[in-house]
C-alpha cells in the first residue's frame, strides 16, 4: 500500500518512456567549442550544461500532482517554451556581478545559456516520440509540434547501446560537426583579421627573380601575451637602470665640483 502523504501521479501509458536523450547537455559544449575559450569559459559551459538540462524539472510538478502530464505545467510544457530559454538567459546575464564583466559580456553569456536552454525542446521536438512542445508559452499554451522529426526513437529501449549509438549518430556527430565548423570559421576570421604588408621578397618568374611578393602578417609567436608582458618588464628595468646611472652621475659631478671648490679656497 503506498503512502498516503505521498502522491503518486497516474501516468499516461507508455508516455515519456521513449522520449529521453543522454545528451542534453551536448549543444552547450558544441557551443563553447565553436565559440572559443575566450568567448566561453569552462565555469558558464558547465553553467550552460545545466541550463540545457533544467527544462526536464518540470516532471516534478507532474510528480506533486500540480498539473497533468499533458498540462500547461506538466512536461514539455512551459519550461520547453522559448519564453522560458529568455528568461533564463536574462536571469543569468543580471546575476553576474558587474566588477569583472561588461555589459558586452553579460550580453553574450546570457545569450549563450538562452540557446543552451532552447536546445532542450529542439532536441525534444526532433524525436518521433513523445508529446510535442508548449514553444509559444506565454503567449499561447497550445503544443506544437515540428513537421520534420528524423531521430528515430519509436521503438527504441530507453536503456541499451542501441540508443546509445543512435543518438550519436544523429545528435552526436551533428554537434561534432558544429563545434568543428565554429573553429573553422573563428580561424579563417583570426586569418583575415591579420593586416597585409609588403615585404622585400623575390618573386620568381621564368628569367630571374624580380619584384615583391605580398603575405599576411600572420601573429608571431614572439608577440604572445607573455612575451609582450617580459618585453615591458624588461624596457622598464632598463629604463630604471638609466635613471640610476644618471643620479650616479650627477652625484659624483657634484661631488667633485665641491672638492675643486674647497681646495681652490684652501690655496687662496
Amino acid at each position: 500500500m503506498p503512502c498516503p502523504w505521498r502522491p503518486r501521479p497516474r501516468w499516461p501509458e507508455r508516455a515519456g518512456r521513449n522520449m529521453a536523450t543522454y545528451f542534453h547537455f551536448a549543444p552547450a559544449v558544441a557551443l563553447a567549442v565553436a565559440a572559443g575559450t575566450r568567448t566561453v569559459g569552462w565555469r558558464l559551459m558547465l553553467l550552460g550544461a545545466v541550463c540545457a538540462v533544467v527544462p526536464d524539472a518540470d516532471f516534478l510538478l507532474v510528480w506533486l500532482r500540480f498539473d497533468p502530464y499533458s498540462g500547461t505545467y506538466g512536461h514539455r510544457g512551459f519550461t520547453h517554451s522559448l519564453g522560458f530559454a529568455l528568461v533564463m538567459g536574462l536571469i543569468a546575464a543580471l546575476w553576474r556581478r558587474p566588477a569583472p564583466y561588461s555589459w558586452h559580456q553579460r550580453g553574450l553569456a546570457g545569450l549563450y545559456l538562452a540557446l543552451c536552454t532552447a536546445s532542450h525542446p529542439l532536441l525534444d521536438g526532433l524525436l518521433d516520440a513523445g508529446i510535442c512542445n508548449a514553444w509559444l508559452w506565454p503567449l499561447d499554451g497550445t503544443r506544437h509540434c515540428l513537421g520534420w522529426r528524423p531521430i528515430p526513437m519509436q521503438h527504441v529501449a530507453l536503456w541499451g547501446w542501441v540508443r546509445l549509438g543512435t543518438e550519436m549518430l544523429w545528435i552526436g556527430v551533428p554537434l561534432v560537426l558544429l563545434a568543428n565548423g565554429g573553429m573553422a570559421l573563428r580561424a579563417l576570421h583570426r586569418r583575415w583579421r591579420a593586416p597585409i604588408r609588403l615585404v622585400s621578397q623575390p618573386v620568381a618568374t621564368g628569367v630571374k627573380s624580380v619584384g615583391f611578393g605580398i603575405r599576411p602578417n600572420l601573429p608571431d609567436v614572439r608577440e604572445t601575451r607573455f612575451f609582450r608582458e617580459r618585453k615591458e618588464t624588461n624596457r622598464r628595468l632598463q629604463r630604471r637602470r638609466r635613471v640610476e646611472a644618471m643620479d650616479w652621475l650627477g652625484r659624483e659631478l657634484r661631488t667633485r665640483r665641491i672638492s675643486q671648490g674647497a681646495g681652490a679656497a684652501w690655496d687662496e
